[in-house]
């Protein structure tokens, strides 16, 4: 075998302190669906062809709405499949500074479906908070401080 590729796997190996935190748990319940949403701003751009924000900023408010939509962004999940409609993005570019045309120089964003994004936002959620726990159970220090670093780093970003 390929020595690079047996040192490249041999970095790759999954202490057992954290095989034993187990899975991560991708499910979502009906409070961690309304929760973002109420904070959402219903004019946020998504991508065209889908639902706007403010049409499941409504829905979460209604709990037999939000049990039916936390089941509809169950399903993807359990079922393995990635919807057509979360398929599709839009890349936007937007001026960081007036009159700087550069690419570079410029931000760019992605319009998503609604239902995408939220889903995103939980399992990011979900992700950070297992990476805490698994670095509290790291044995190497240095590991655990750059896994606080990222999560921090993403919570401050966006």
């Amino acid at each position: 075998m390929d020595s690079y590729l047996v040192e490249l796997l041999d970095k790759r190996k999954m202490p057992a302190s954290i095989r034993e935190l187990g899975l991560l748990d991708c499910s979502i319940t009906a409070e961690e669906n309304k929760s973002p949403r109420k904070s959402q701003w219903e004019r946020t751009s998504g991508e065209p062809s889908a639902l706007g924000f403010a049409h499941y900023k409504t829905a979460s408010m209604d709990s037999e709405l939000n049990e039916i939509d936390t089941m509809l962004h169950l399903v993807p999940l359990i079922l393995g499949l990635t919807p057509a409609a979360w398929k599709l993005f839009i890349d936007v570019e937007i001026l960081k500074r007036a009159d700087e045309y550069k690419v570079a120089k410029m931000r760019l964003i992605q319009l998503m479906s609604p239902e995408f994004q939220i889903n995103n936002k939980i399992f990011g959620q979900h992700v950070l908070a297992h990476a805490e726990k698994a670095a509290k159970y790291l044995s190497t220090n240095t590991a655990a401080k750059r896994i606080t670093r990222q999560s921090t780093h993403v919570l401050t970003k966006y």
